[in-house]
């Protein structure tokens, strides 16, 4: 395993050698001299030109690292970003191709997506990364098969538009503490997060101040737990502002000062147990401030929205009083606002 230096302001591709002392100049030029297993650092923000085409490894006990680390060659979590330079996409990932992991970067300005990636089934992860006005984090259907998503940010993103559209599309991955803050899904439909065929696992994680229109915040075969959605708006007649399908789970839900806004709608919901050929579930959700909806849970067939208890109506304004955030060990509050109280609209628990 070797280490492969970048930096866009002091290094240089023809007389570099990858070295902290003599860097490259750009992260395309160390992609370009890797091996399966080795570290690929950057340690200054760049305006990436063209797209990268990451190299096809096959060997699955060796994992690719792309990262960011400060000046002094350190990783200590800080990001680093990647920018758009009227550049749509950035990575090309093979759909056979083992174990790359994405960390400490922020991707920002990437109008169509960051991945442009025909499937992610080979282990692929994304830490401590920042996903700035992007319209998609990965294009095909298949992009998110697996991939693990863990302590990311996505802020101001917009699905591009079309009904299709979605901001993620996974096929059995998973989304761990990450924050979702102004986000919005395109006006002609789509789904901020599509869980597909054998659906993404999303917890710890907050939704604030987002957006939708026809489509949902959470789509598809998802199994949400332990999560907070707040501030959030939903537009469209009729939209919902979580669409599942079999198989799915939703349970230990706070929603909080969530609107439809649509006066016309008759069947705009919270939670939307959307099929009828598998079972759905839902347990603990609590509920303050939420207006304009025609419901909150409501199941399309009789007997496979599965609702294990009613959901809480809280008396009184959750983010007013931490207290109100200690509520019974089965709810996200306990657990989780302690994890997300580095926000700054989150109060700390102890």
């Amino acid at each position: 395993m070797a280490e492969i230096i970048s930096n866009y302001n002091t290094g240089n591709d023809t007389t570099g050698n990858g070295t902290h002392a003599t860097p490259y100049k750009t992260l395309a030029k160390s992609v370009s001299v890797m091996s399966a297993g080795d570290i690929c650092s950057f340690e200054a923000a760049e305006p990436v030109g063209s797209a990268i085409t990451l190299p096809i490894y096959t060997d699955s006990t060796k994992i690719s690292i792309i990262r960011g680390i400060n000046s002094s060659g350190i990783d200590d979590g800080t990001r680093v970003a990647l920018t758009s330079a009227s550049l749509a996409s950035l990575f090309t990932v093979s759909s056979n191709t083992y174990a790359w992991s994405f960390r400490n970067i922020s991707f920002e300005g990437f109008t169509t997506n960051v991945f442009n990636a025909s499937a992610w089934s080979q282990g692929h992860t994304i830490f401590n990364c920042r996903f700035y006005q992007c319209a998609s984090v990965g294009t095909a259907s298949t992009n998110y098969r697996g991939a693990i998503l863990e302590d990311c940010e996505f802020d101001s993103c917009a699905t591009g538009a079309g009904a299709s559209a979605t901001l993620l599309n996974s096929y059995g991955g998973s989304l761990r503490n990450c924050k979702f803050i102004n986000c919005s899904s395109a006006a002609a439909g789509g789904t901020m997060i599509a869980g597909s065929t054998g659906g993404v696992d999303i917890f710890n994680t907050i939704f604030k101040g987002c957006t939708v229109a026809t489509g949902s915040i959470v789509g598809g075969g998802s199994r949400l737990h332990d999560c907070i959605i707040d501030n959030c708006v939903s537009t469209g007649l009729n939209s919902k502002l979580l669409s599942i399908t079999a198989p799915s789970q939703c349970y230990n839900l706070l929603i909080t000062n969530c609107s439809h806004t649509n006066g016309s709608s008759t069947s705009a919901y919270i939670i939307y147990l959307a099929t009828s050929s598998g079972l759905q579930y839902c347990r603990n959700i609590a509920l303050y401030n939420n207006t304009g909806f025609n419901n909150t849970i409501v199941a399309v067939a009789t007997g496979k929205g599965i609702v294990s208890n009613a959901p809480i109506a809280l008396a009184s304004d959750p983010w007013a009083d931490n207290t109100n955030l200690i509520l019974a060990p089965d709810y996200p509050w306990r657990r989780f606002a302690q994890k997300i109280g580095e926000f700054n609209y989150l109060p700390t628990v102890i």
